[in-house]
């Protein structure tokens, strides 16, 4: 039986999971919006790994450049910048969830039917100059219809960029889930190869609704050796130990060119 697109995860849905996985995690904000969305003190925290440059996971951003677009999530561009220039000598990884907004084809998004809803995970290795799209659902095919943000910055920033399309997600509903699943498992795992490994055969079989599983899932577990375990713990919010789980009740425009604006018409620049 196909989920019920009730059971879709709003950013706002993903954020508060974020919450609950970061808990524990040193907490900051960089000042972004105006231009691309509404101003706003945006939150990032800081998990580090021993010392050997952690993960620094985000908020959810988008890929539209266009104000009236998804007007309370912040572009991705923007995010990375304003990072950038705080955080010049970071040598971590961004883990960064991004809503797919813009309209297919680069058609305007008042057409609903021409835009994409859908989340993915980009991961920015700030040492190795690397981006990493992580996608649930997509596939090479999808995004030939589809303009690929992530790709043009990445190249902006002149950093390698690989598309993990798992193809895991046969629905329209689950994808916001994966991305908390796959933030879950950066950081239980034991490295980033394990993680990665792990990202490639995860799938999901959802039997809760979606207030269930905004119940269940509380905080992230620790660190995980056992691959196995830590699907476990991916799966049902458990940690390594066995037990039930109880059925709830401005200089930052190098990051985007102008010659390849929405086709959406563009709220006028603050002043």
């Amino acid at each position: 039986m196909a989920a019920p697109r009730s059971d879709q995860l709003e950013p706002t849905d993903l954020n508060n999971l974020i919450e609950r996985l970061t808990l524990k995690l040193e907490r900051k904000s960089i000042r972004v919006g105006g231009q691309h969305s509404l101003e706003q003190d945006f939150t990032y925290f800081i998990a580090d790994k021993n010392g050997a440059g952690g993960f620094i996971v985000f908020h959810v951003t988008k890929d539209a450049r266009t104000y009236q677009n998804e007007e309370k999530l912040p572009f991705i561009g923007e995010v990375i910048a304003k990072f950038l220039q705080r955080c010049p000598e970071e040598k971590g990884r961004l883990l960064i969830p991004m809503r797919q907004c813009r309209g297919y084809l680069k058609l305007p998004t008042y057409f609903q039917r021409a835009q994409k809803k859908h989340m993915i995970l980009v991961e920015v290795d700030l040492k190795d100059k690397k981006i990493t799209m992580h996608d649930s659902q997509g596939s090479f095919v999808q995004y030939q219809f589809y303009p690929d943000a992530v790709q043009k910055m990445a190249s902006t920033l002149e950093m390698q960029y690989q598309f993990n399309g798992y193809q895991m997600q046969d629905d329209d509903v689950h994808c916001g889930y994966y991305v908390h699943q796959y933030l879950k498992c950066f950081l239980s795992a034991r490295n980033e190869i394990n993680a990665h490994d792990i990202l490639r055969t995860f799938k999901m079989d959802f039997t809760q609704s979606r207030q269930e599983y905004l119940t269940i899932f509380d905080a992230v577990s620790t660190v995980i050796e056992d691959p196995a375990v830590l699907r476990r713990v991916l799966v049902v919010g458990e940690d390594d130990e066995e037990k039930p789980v109880e059925e709830p009740s401005s200089s930052t425009s190098y990051l985007y060119s102008s010659d390849e604006e929405d086709t959406e018409s563009s709220r006028p620049e603050l002043k």
